[in-house]
């Protein structure tokens, strides 16, 4: 990685002309360095000089990119407002007109969609009352033609906003319970109740259409959404800027999740229910640490299949369901 900052034979002295650094040579690049040492040694100076509010005795800095300092003590101009502090009043005013219909093309190019999600974008309420009763299995029975059974008796309840993890070894028939959830299959004996709105996310995230861009996706799946409100919600899940105009085709396994969450997640009436089956399997760091966010933000009720103990820990799962083969729950 290219330094950011270069530090070439730099020295410092004092109003009194003590020496305060000699011959200083160091590169800065995406690491986290201290900087330490007593008082009047020239710590403070060292990083005026950084930002070039100061003129070395010798030696030169050089500088890549934009920098931002935070002082000991902050005195703003009158009338300041934190977005001016922060340098994204334009950046927030841009959003403002595309959001009354009267941005440019400018502004269309230029818009930092994610801005409004890096400061404060809580997810809707899904509405789901304590208590409710969300999800019900009464003695279900099930079993594939000409299979023995996988389910001989399986009872459950879930009610809300509960938090319920599906546990289990291999084909033991966790993904055929979720998919009895949504009514995917019956079935054979026993009742499957369902309580509220409901919406299963697979590994395959099948709600989105690989031939729509995730705008689209979005506006399909949320009618009377604009393009503002596709591309915060997008940006939310890390979706920023041009790579909410990606067909879902195009996405990983991964992108496809987060794609799909945010297009559920930040619906103005999210669902009271979601279902997800091996949800990490395909993400990476980031992606998983996104989705964890959003899910321990969401107020409603999960049934997810996982073996991600520390995926399940931050989601808040309450209650493990653990199947094993040939045998009922209750």
């Amino acid at each position: 990685m290219l330094p950011f900052i270069t530090l070439d034979g730099l020295s410092a002295r004092a109003p009194d002309g003590r020496v305060l650094f000699d011959n200083l040579t160091l590169a800065l690049a995406g690491e986290r360095t201290g900087l330490v040492g007593a008082n009047g040694f020239g710590k403070t100076t060292l990083v005026r000089l950084i930002l070039g509010e100061l003129t070395p005795a010798a030696g030169a800095v050089t500088r890549r990119g934009r920098f931002g300092v935070l002082r000991q003590s902050l005195a703003p101009p009158p009338g300041a407002t934190v977005a001016d502090l922060l340098d994204i009043s334009d950046d927030l005013v841009r959003l403002q007109r595309i959001e009354r219909g009267e941005g440019t093309d400018k502004d269309f190019d230029l818009a930092r969609w994610d801005l409004t999600a890096d400061i404060d974008v809580a997810l809707p309420p899904s509405g789901l009352a304590v208590g409710r009763l969300v999800l019900a299995f009464e003695d279900v029975a099930f079993a594939f033609p000409g299979a023995p059974p996988l389910m001989p008796r399986l009872n459950l309840r879930l009610t809300g906003p509960e938090r319920v993890a599906v546990t289990g070894p291999n084909r033991v028939g966790k993904t055929t319970l979720i998919r009895l959830a949504v009514g995917d299959l019956q079935p054979m004996e026993g009742r499957v109740l369902r309580g509220v709105t409901a919406v299963m996310l697979d590994q395959r995230a099948a709600l989105l259409r690989d031939d729509e861009s995730l705008i689209e996706n979005y506006r399909r799946l949320n009618p009377g959404a604009g393009d503002h409100a596709a591309h915060v919600a997008l940006a939310r899940f890390l979706f920023r800027n041009v790579a909410a105009l990606r067909p879902a085709g195009a996405l990983s396994g991964g992108e496809r999740l987060r794609a799909a969450l945010a297009c559920v997640l930040m619906a103005a009436y999210p669902p009271q229910l979601i279902i997800l089956d091996e949800p990490t399997n395909h993400l990476d760091l980031d992606s998983i640490a996104a989705v964890e966010q959003a899910l321990a933000a969401y107020d409603g009720a999960l049934l997810i299949v996982s073996h991600d103990e520390e995926f399940l820990a931050s989601v808040g799962v309450e209650r493990r369901l653990e199947l094993q083969a040939g045998r009922g729950l209750d």
